[in-house]
């Protein structure tokens, strides 16, 4: 864009609607607190070399107090110091001149671990997942004592009315499982992250029901909390389609 507009001044700004402005030309701002957290599950530390790299939180003077109606969210975001969490990976550097430089490298994901110590990126996997013409909402769940994951799956309506056509209902989950382990053999992902069982459940994930968030994300922790009985036992497909 510089090339292209030489004679205007460009500057390239970054911040996020909670917390305002943060850089200009990966400038810090001046009068906004920060700090870096590791994220280890990630392989970033405040100890790499040559820079620390990490979370980058922020403190600042335009920003949020939470969000509305939403303190499960707001306590998520928000340190006890009162520091929000941008999600944003970020390698710290220093100018000669002493300011501080931020150069955004990667966004923080969800992970979890499982037995075996395999971390496990689930919305890596649901995006892969995702591509399968039966699926049209999913959640990866993984627990530390099992050595694999759980998909639940809101199956796409037009696919299962066509499916349902030629098969029995029943036969649902059989095939869906077939069209995930074809996909994972396709971008060829590790047999702990395939799924192991799935849940089938036609009830979609919304904000109302409180599955997703208001930015319409898979809100993991109600998921979990959600299916939490049918997460821990393996149940007959019938009972899956209730």
């Amino acid at each position: 864009m510089k090339r292209c507009f030489r004679h205007c001044q460009i500057m390239e700004s970054y911040g996020t609607t909670e917390s305002g402005g943060i850089t200009y030309d990966n400038l810090l701002e001046m009068n906004i607190n920060y700090r870096l957290e590791s994220v280890i599950e990630m392989g970033y530390t405040l100890d790499d070399k040559p820079f620390p790299r990490g979370e980058l939180l922020v403190k600042t003077s335009t920003m949020f107090s939470g969000y509305i109606n939403n303190s499960d969210e707001t306590k998520m975001a928000l340190t006890d110091d009162g520091f929000f969490r941008t999600g944003d990976i970020v390698e710290l550097h220093c100018t000669d001149d002493g300011q501080t430089n931020i150069r955004i490298i990667d966004r923080k994901k969800n992970f979890f671990k499982l037995s075996q110590g395999q971390f496990v990126s689930p919305e890596f996997l649901e995006g892969i997942y995702r591509q399968s013409s039966f699926v049209e909402q999913i959640y990866i769940h993984g627990h530390p004592l099992e050595d694999s994951v759980v998909a639940v799956i809101v199956p796409n309506k037009e696919y299962t009315r066509i499916f349902e056509i030629k098969h029995s209902l029943t036969e649902l989950n059989d095939t869906i499982m077939e069209d995930l382990r074809s996909l994972a053999t396709k971008e060829s992902l590790r047999k702990y992250e395939i799924p192991s069982r799935l849940i089938i459940d036609f009830e979609p994930f919304t904000s109302a029901n409180g599955l997703l968030t208001s930015s319409m994300k898979l809100c993991r922790y109600r998921l979990a909390a959600h299916y939490n009985d049918r997460l821990k036992m393996t149940e007959s497909i019938e009972n899956r389609l209730q």
